[in-house]
Formats: structure tokens, sequence, C-alpha cells
């Protein structure tokens, strides 16, 4: 009898041990989509009402239903995230010239209550050049991270956005 008790528990101890790896990998699979389900979780939710009353007014069908919803929310958030990129990809230019204008910008002294403030603990060059009232050294910290903005975004956001503008 204890000989199969034991049996028992090994089988056991085994099966949650092979499932609980299954859920992790399941997680780790998932992981790069989880913010994604995570909208479209919210949208679905968000929703709901508006897709059960159109149904009702499209004779019940719901594949109909379905592919109207669809096209409206396309309309309502691909195409003016499309339009935003696409904007700020031909005012790239512009954007970056505006960082690098920084130095014409004269910056008010700080308020006289602010001598309290331990200056010292600012070690980044572009807040040490604020502090200073320099904003030619402020221009000069920034402008290349308004490059690098500029081309982060486009990179990660204008492939991913304008790919589905294609279908338009």
């Amino acid at each position: 009898m204890t000989q199969t008790n034991s049996s028992e528990l090994t089988r056991t101890t085994l099966a949650v041990l092979f499932i609980g790896i299954l859920i992790a990998a399941c997680f780790w699979i998932m992981r790069p989509f989880l913010s994604s389900l995570l909208w479209a979780t919210m949208i679905v939710i968000a929703t709901w009402p508006f897709f059960i009353k159109l149904q009702n007014r499209l004779w019940g069908k719901r594949w109909l239903a379905v592919l109207v919803i669809t096209i409206l929310l396309l309309l309502v958030l691909i195409v003016p995230i499309c339009f935003a990129v696409l904007t700020i990809l031909d005012q790239s230019d512009e954007i970056v010239g505006w960082f690098k204008s920084l130095s014409t910008v004269k910056i008010p002294p700080p308020p006289a209550g602010s001598k309290k403030f331990r200056w010292s603990a600012l070690r980044r060059p572009a807040l040490a050049a604020i502090c200073r009232n320099q904003s030619e050294d402020l221009s000069k910290h920034l402008a290349p991270y308004a490059t690098k903005l500029v081309a982060w975004f486009v990179d990660r956001r204008a492939t991913s956005a304008c790919s589905s503008c294609i279908l338009f």
C-alpha cells in the first residue's frame, strides 16, 4: 500500500511540475504580446454595449456587426495614428530645428525661495546648463537627443503603424 501512495505522489508531483513548466513557457511566448492583448481587451470591453446594439440592428447577424465594428475601429484608431506618424516624419527636420533653436531662449533666474534647494545634487550637464542659465549649453546637449528621439519614434512607430495604413 505504501508503494501505491508513493507512485501516486510522484505522478501528481510530476504532473503539477509539467503544468507549471507549460504555464511558464506559454507566458514566455506571449510576453511580447501582453501589452497588445491588454489594449485589445480594453477596446472590446469599451465597445461591447455598442456592438450588441449594432448586432440587434443588423438583423442579429454577428458577422456583419463584427465587420462594421472592425471597420469603424480601424477608422477611429489606426487612421489618426498613421496621420500623426506621417506628420512627424514630414516635420522631423523642423522638430530638430526647434531643439537647436533653444540657444536663443533666455531662462529667467530662479525664484528667491529656491536658494534652500541643493543645486549640487544636479549632476547632469543639461540640468546644470539650465541652472547656470546658459541656453547655448542646453541647446548643445539637447540637440543630439532630439535627433535620437525622432529617429527612435520613426523606427519604432512608423513601421508598425504605417504598415496598417497601406491597407487604406
